[in-house]
């Protein structure tokens, strides 16, 4: 009798115990919740190929319970280049088993001429279970066209710098043979004013391996007081066969003074202009990354360098000087341009001949201002 209720309290026990990764339905079937495992030998991240390359996995599938499939796909990331991206078929590969390995070709072709980058390769195992436990690993690989890979991503095409600040490059290079190094040069293009441009010294930057993350500082310091303008930044990059492969990219940035860009071309300086006749027009560029909020513009008689009146002197009608008032244009956003905008309603009146002067004054969200004069002569 002792030995009989030994055996009951066992099976109680045995009975209430949970294997690892299985739950018990009601309905007393048995769900594998455990997922396959994958080792991925071959590609490794960052793994380089050229076109013309073939894409073999090495890889091996374990599961608690008998495998099913293996899917294999492949997606563009990002990259350089006019070529279409590649998107070939999936690959299946039939598993079986608990245990296997997987060493093949994939896609059945080698690679294309193709859209250069980061393409993210997939895998996918699913076991034999009724509902199937799913793995997916993704490993990041490069396409190249055989010379090297350049993908920046900070600074942008019109980025804008202000004198105090660094320029840092954020990029990416590979190649399927060793890097050699990064070279960044900058020249001015299009000059604002007449002040010196600023023309550092190129940045050299040793490069290793096949591929390779850049974050440095360019050009040893910050950006001094020099011409603001558009300048071309160009980044250079070269691998170390003995002729070497060079790929380069040129990145437009916009060195300011940190106050508003307000470029004039109409009215310009000393034009003349005749009373009841012309309306004085403006044409002009303004920006600023902090944002715009208004011009002002007035126009005042230029005393210092007006010559005498010559209405008095000739016995004419003297008329007072033009003496318009003081308006505002609101604006917005960072950009804001002006063509043949009429200052005021009417014509230039009949006022006293003679110099004067357009102020324009251009405001940014931080209350700083950019003003300008302009001399211009009405008869």
């Amino acid at each position: 009798m002792r030995l009989i209720f030994i055996v009951l309290i066992f099976s109680v026990l045995l009975c209430g115990c949970k294997h690892e990764n299985i739950k018990p339905q009601d309905n007393n079937e048995i769900i594998d919740m455990k997922k396959p495992e994958i080792s991925v030998i071959k590609p490794t991240e960052n793994s380089v190929f050229t076109f013309g390359d073939t894409i073999k996995i090495e890889a091996t599938i374990t599961d608690n319970q008998a495998l099913s499939k293996c899917i294999i796909s492949l997606d563009f990331i990002s990259g350089n280049g006019e070529n279409q991206i590649w998107k070939p078929k999936p690959d299946t590969i039939p598993l079986s088993g608990k245990y296997q390995d997987i060493n093949q070709i994939l896609f059945k072709t080698g690679i294309p001429q193709c859209k250069e980058g980061i393409y993210n390769l997939k895998i996918e195992v699913r076991d034999s279970t009724k509902k199937p436990n799913i793995s997916t690993k993704e490993i990041k690989i490069i396409i190249t066209s055989g010379i090297p890979l350049l993908t920046v991503f900070e600074p942008v095409d019109t980025s804008i710098f202000t004198f105090g600040d660094i320029i840092k490059l954020n990029a990416h290079v590979a190649d399927n043979k060793s890097l050699k190094n990064c070279i960044a040069s900058l020249s001015i293009e299009t000059p604002y004013d007449t002040n010196q441009p600023w023309t550092p010294e190129p940045t050299t930057i040793p490069l290793s391996g096949t591929s390779q993350n850049i974050n440095d500082t360019l050009f040893d310091g910050i950006i001094p007081q020099c011409a603001e303008g558009i300048y071309n930044l160009n980044i250079e990059v070269s691998d170390n066969e003995p002729v070497a492969n060079i790929t380069s990219k040129n990145i437009k940035i916009e060195i300011s003074s940190g106050i508003p860009l307000l470029i004039v071309t109409k009215p310009q300086e000393d034009a003349t202009f005749t009373t009841a006749v012309d309306t004085l027009l403006l044409s002009a560029v303004c920006s600023d990354k902090e944002g715009l909020t208004m011009l002002i513009y007035s126009v005042i008689m230029n005393l210092k360098n007006n010559i005498p009146n010559v209405d008095a002197y000739s016995g004419a009608t003297v008329f007072p000087p033009w003496e318009p008032e003081t308006d505002t244009i609101p604006l917005s956003g960072e950009n804001a341009e002006f063509v043949d905008l009429p200052l005021y309603e009417s014509a230039i009146p009949l006022c006293q001949h003679g110099y004067y002067k357009l102020v324009l004054q251009l405001f940014n969200t931080k209350n700083n201002y950019t003003q300008k004069e302009i001399n211009f002569f009405i008869n």
